[in-house]
């Protein structure tokens, strides 16, 4: 914090990061199947590692992608794979993270999507 002062928007340390967080962010999340989508979109890249934490405990899904906001002025976004009810658990999960903080764009769950959509994914 004392290097980047003024210019550090958010900083954290999460204790016992699920595995799913640094394969997701890596783009290293083998996942072949179909299932319900859910998208949570964050101002800043804590936020976003935060929320795919969250998600990932909260029920049993599969991280896709956290795409950390480097060009993306900040934003950042996390896509997750799973049945309905578990990616609606974890997508609240997620977005009550980013809520809490005022660092939540936005959410959403699409329960069936076109399997075209997974391959854009991968």
């Amino acid at each position: 914090m004392a290097v980047g002062e003024s210019h550090v928007v958010d900083s954290t340390v999460i204790p016992r990061v699920h595995p799913q967080v640094i394969e997701a962010i890596n783009q290293a999340t083998d996942f072949h199947g179909t299932g319900a989508i859910g998208v949570m979109e964050f101002f800043s890249i804590t936020a976003a590692v935060y929320g795919a934490d969250a998600a990932v405990k909260a029920a049993n899904v599969t991280l896709l992608d956290v795409r950390l906001g480097m060009g993306l002025g900040g934003k950042s976004f996390v896509v997750m794979t799973g049945d309905v009810a578990s990616v609606k658990a974890s997508v609240e999960a997620g977005s009550e993270e980013g809520k809490n903080n005022g660092l939540l764009v936005s959410s959403v769950v699409i329960p069936s999507p076109r399997p075209e959509i997974f391959e854009s994914l991968m």
